[in-house]
């Protein structure tokens, strides 16, 4: 499960003045990481996740303005591409952002189905600006998809739509969680949320909730839908042989939001300067946590450096396919199975490289 735009101090356990009792539950089930290091924005950070490679070497090291190029190259290999190799059922629900053209959807990269957005978060928004022309810019879709077949659009992706797509997406999650299950096949679920990136918007079920402003309401509706897939894997039996891993894709971005109670800006990085599309830690360190009961230890809190690229090597030694990791291109993520299972005291990595955009960032 992947936030967008998810301050490292946005949850209660972390110094967040809202509670989230979900997600603090979530993390005393298994490992927290405070020293957890992803790519500055959106479109790096998720390619980093599905290939375990810098982005500068894909060519998804920013997210791509409209009209511009953009998206992984077809022969990329994504952890959904490794574990489908390997009898996986695999699924997407909700934002994608790594290639926005058919050829380059989920379907075409591993996933046997998904449903979502195509593009960035803010492109709701575009159908509501007085300077929109159809005819120039595409208006935005959903678009849902299956492997060996072009993926589709369908109804309009605005502002309503976007104020109940993370609530759909998680819906579609435990349908796909529920129905593996009874199969007894193994499954691979990525589900993308739309929150905390503007515009701004939440469920009518949460709209004022909080009574402290859109932004508070919002993480309201990110705990429950985090608990929703959490309560869909305990209710299938299979919680001790599920891996569950939480993250965000960025730090915070200190929007403004309307309808807020003094002093709410849209976020918090908790002690860490910085925000979105900035290099500084408030933009490259979000929460994280992962549970796999038995095999990582519960109550484990560690500031050891782990990144979003080490997901990809990981995961595939966790289920005994690491042979299946690419040997053609260079691979920046680390292995770090030995050390979320407590075999060891001490995170395999020893620094993370860090770009905004084409450069490398330096103190």
């Amino acid at each position: 499960m992947l936030v967008d735009n998810w301050g490292w101090g946005d949850i209660s356990v972390q110094g967040g003045t809202l509670p989230t009792p979900r997600i603090d539950t979530f993390t005393a089930q298994g490992m927290r990481f405070t020293n957890f290091n992803v790519q500055n924005q959106c479109t790096p950070t998720r390619s980093a996740i599905m290939t375990g490679r810098f982005p500068i070497r894909m060519g998804t090291q920013k997210v791509a303005a409209p009209g511009e190029p953009d998206g992984m190259a077809p022969w990329e290999y994504t952890i959904a591409e490794l574990l489908s190799d390997a009898g996986y059922a695999t699924a997407l629900f909700g934002k994608w952002h790594v290639g926005s053209k058919v050829g380059r959807h989920p379907n075409d990269q591993g996933f046997d189905e998904w449903w979502g957005i195509n593009e960035g978060s803010n492109a709701a928004a575009y159908t509501s600006t007085p300077q929109f022309d159809p005819s120039v810019a595409e208006v935005p879709h959903f678009w849902p998809g299956v492997k060996g077949q072009p993926a589709r659009t369908t109804e309009i992706y605005d502002i309503p739509a976007k104020a109940t797509m993370d609530h759909r997406s998680t819906a579609k999650a435990i349908d796909f969680i529920t129905t593996r299950s009874a199969e007894e096949k193994p499954y691979f679920v990525y589900l993308g949320f739309t929150h905390f990136h503007p515009p701004w918007g939440v469920h009518p079920d949460f709209t004022g909730r909080s009574k402290a402003g859109v932004y508070a309401d919002t993480k309201m509706e990110v705990d429950y839908n985090i608990g929703r897939v959490l309560d869909a894997i305990d209710t299938t039996g299979g919680a001790s042989n599920t891996i569950v891993i939480l993250t965000g894709d960025n730090g915070a971005a200190n929007y403004p939001s309307p309808g807020v109670v003094t002093g709410e800006v849209g976020g918090s990085n908790g002690p860490w300067r910085g925000g979105l599309s900035t290099a500084w830690e408030g933009g490259m360190r979000t929460p994280a946590m992962i549970r796999w009961p038995g095999r990582i230890a519960a109550g484990k809190v560690t500031d050891e450096i782990v990144a979003d690229l080490d997901w990809f090597p990981t995961i595939a030694s966790f289920v005994g396919e690491q042979a299946r990791i690419p040997h053609d291109r260079p691979i920046g993520g680390i292995n770090q199975a030995n050390f979320l299972r407590g075999r060891q005291q001490k995170s395999d990595r020893e620094h993370v490289v860090t770009y905004v955009g084409d450069t490398v960032f330096f103190l």
